[in-house]
């Protein structure tokens, strides 16, 4: 599968409302979740493993605003991918008003959670980072977020790091 679940806008209507995903399972794709429009989006208790890219992709023309709670990304990066500077990640966002919480991301050959770009309005809460390859966080001049409460261990590479 290249990748389990587009949501881009394509029914015409600029973005697809309201998207809740409990309990899902994503195994072995090229990326889990990718959204581009202005959807809210609402994931709980889902897992994601064995993504080559990444387990939930936020593009930058994403407007919209995802939760993320419960459930777990692993094994980012497991299936293959060469370039680990930019991809094999848990989580890669470049746009959207974000709100992570409780989550456990794992054995990622690249970040746990990768923010590179200048989006604004997120929080990562009372989430676990363990055995990932590269730092968990890299805050690239975003602003108004708010990292609190996480642990971070056994990762290589620093904890948080960035310019917001």
């Amino acid at each position: 599968v290249n990748i389990a679940t587009m949501i881009d806008g394509s029914a015409g209507l600029g973005h697809n409302g309201v998207l809740i995903f409990v309990g899902c399972s994503y195994t072995a794709m090229h990326q889990g979740i990718v959204i581009s429009d202005g959807s809210w989006m609402m994931v709980s208790h889902s897992y994601f493993a064995g993504a080559v890219l990444e387990g939930l992709y936020f593009a930058p023309t994403y407007t919209g605003q995802a939760e993320i709670s419960g459930g777990a990304i692993s094994g980012s990066g497991g299936h293959g991918t060469s370039n680990t500077a930019t991809q094999a990640n848990g989580i890669r966002a470049l746009g959207g008003l974000l709100t992570i919480s409780g989550i456990r991301v794992s054995g990622c050959l690249g970040r746990g959670i990768w923010i590179p770009g200048p989006i604004q309005g997120y929080t990562i809460t009372s989430c676990i980072f363990y055995s990932n390859a590269l730092a968990q966080w890299l805050l690239a001049g975003g602003n108004f977020y708010s990292v609190t409460g996480n642990l971070c261990m056994i990762n290589t590479g620093n904890s948080i790091t960035g310019a917001g």
